[in-house]
């Protein structure tokens, strides 16, 4: 069984989470508290509040290979690089179904597409604002190139926009 940690919610909300992941996937969900590191490594995907993710971002964005969803009671925050669609005060269906595609993407999250170090290099470069030809004059390469790793960084990454890659940049470490 995979293990999903649910982390920051009222006993009533765990309940119900716990309940319709269970009846429409082959996971477990697991309360647990934000402190509890070596309980949270042992999880394959995160679950959690706002105030959660805000006090302990370095942890969950340090470990952008796990699925992770952050939802408030009635206002849906989001699904770390994709957009969740439900809130918790949804109809169970559209919980169920949202939870359903949430438990899909935990066994793709692994196989992320991998950077070379000279996409990194270009990507940091990109995400603190500077130009294609302030990238090639900072790295020793052709506009060209910088134009061509884009391209490749945008393919591996399906981003297109530069804040879609600057928040990449930030949610994996890179900057």
């Amino acid at each position: 069984m995979r293990k999903i940690a649910l982390i920051g919610f009222n006993p009533l909300e765990i309940a119900g989470l716990q309940s319709i992941l269970e009846s429409v996937s082959d996971c477990v969900a697991i309360p647990m508290k934000g402190d509890d590191t070596d309980a949270l490594e042992k999880a394959v995907g995160y679950i959690l509040t706002p105030e959660v993710f805000a006090i302990e971002a370095d942890f969950f964005l340090s470990r952008s290979n796990r699925a992770c969803i952050i939802v408030k009671g009635s206002l849906p925050i989001g699904k770390v690089c994709h957009p969740i669609r439900v809130s918790l005060k949804s109809d169970y269906e559209d919980i169920a179904a949202e939870l359903v595609s949430f438990a899909g993407t935990l066994d793709s999250t692994d196989q992320s597409p991998e950077l070379s170090n000279r996409e990194k290099d270009v990507l940091r470069q990109l995400a603190s604002g500077k130009t294609n030809k302030e990238i090639a004059d900072a790295l020793c390469i052709s506009v060209h190139t910088v134009i061509s790793h884009r391209k490749n960084i945008s393919a591996k990454l399906g981003v297109k926009s530069v804040s879609g890659l600057s928040l990449y940049a930030l949610m994996n470490g890179l900057i």
